[in-house]
């Protein structure tokens, strides 16, 4: 039977908007296998409004790239006749987009959960990780190609861009009407091991989070090996709502993470003031 244990932090992750994120990660089997087809996407695309009469809507879809399982999360204006303008994307895509500039910037905020005696929200960065987890990871050199800081390191997996593959995982719109729209986010995950935040409008990413139980099954250490063979991690469907919440309207996300079958359960609450993001996270495994 399934039996959760529910391990509590909390942290600062510096984003603009007020959120609530609950990630449901169930692996499951495969359904599409993506080594047959080069590039494409399974998980359909998403409108920010379904009415696109304002002529003012965009579509965003997240893709695949087989030759090093790369991903690209595209954004295309759509006119009020419904017409997708794919000559005039909203951002770059692909090889250097803002999420490659962040990376190799070093700005990225991603998340995950340690594995402390007293767990505890930390950066994924070398010095943020247990050493426990940084030897499941495979060392310095594997964390820095995980965040992305260089695409082609030596001796590690190449890779045409930062983002990982999107086969399954449709991107999901937050319009963020509890603050007048004023911070759109686009949800996704992908086979790099994170759920991503995307800013809606310039398409750069907000922050990440790594399920800590991919750290400690050791899942994310082969990501980086030039020898790495295709696995699923962060790629299911995703559901989205509004959690009940005292002068807050957070936002609650289920995100499902497919494999073998095996089932698991991430939970992420977020809750801004002024000048942090708290993110409080309870890890079922």
């Amino acid at each position: 039977m399934f039996k959760p244990t529910i391990k509590r932090f909390s942290s600062f992750i510096g984003l603009t908007a007020l959120l609530g994120i609950t990630a449901l990660l169930a692996y499951a089997a495969v359904f599409f296998p993506a080594t047959t087809q080069p590039i494409g996407y399974v998980g359909q695309p998403t409108l920010s409004n379904y009415n696109v009469t304002s002529g003012l809507e965009k579509i965003y879809r997240g893709m695949f790239n087989n030759f090093d399982w790369s991903g690209q999360f595209s954004c295309y204006p759509v006119s009020a006749t419904g017409y997708v303008n794919l000559a005039s994307p909203c951002f770059t895509s692909g090889a250097g987009s803002p999420l490659d500039i962040q990376a190799a910037s070093g700005v990225r905020m991603i998340g995950t959960l340690s594995d402390a005696t007293t767990p505890a929200g930390v950066e994924f960065i070398t010095t943020g990780l247990t050493t426990t987890q940084q030897t499941a990871l495979g060392g310095t050199a594997n964390i820095n190609w995980i965040r992305g800081t260089s695409l082609s390191p030596t001796g590690l997996r190449a890779r045409t861009t930062v983002l990982g593959d999107i086969i399954h995982s449709r991107p999901y719109y937050w319009s963020d009407a509890a603050n007048n729209n004023t911070n759109p986010t686009v949800f996704v995950g992908a086979n790099d091991g994170m759920l991503h935040a995307f800013n809606a409008t310039t398409g750069t990413e907000r922050w990440a989070y790594v399920p800590s139980m991919l750290i400690s099954a050791s899942k994310m250490a082969m990501l980086p090996s030039a020898s790495y063979t295709h696995d699923y991690f962060v790629d299911g469907s995703m559901a989205i709502g509004n959690v009940p919440s005292t002068g807050t309207t957070p936002v609650l996300v289920d995100e499902l993470l497919e494999h073998r079958g095996r089932g698991l359960r991430l939970v992420l609450v977020v809750l801004e003031d002024e000048a942090h993001l708290h993110l409080l996270v309870a890890d079922l495994d």
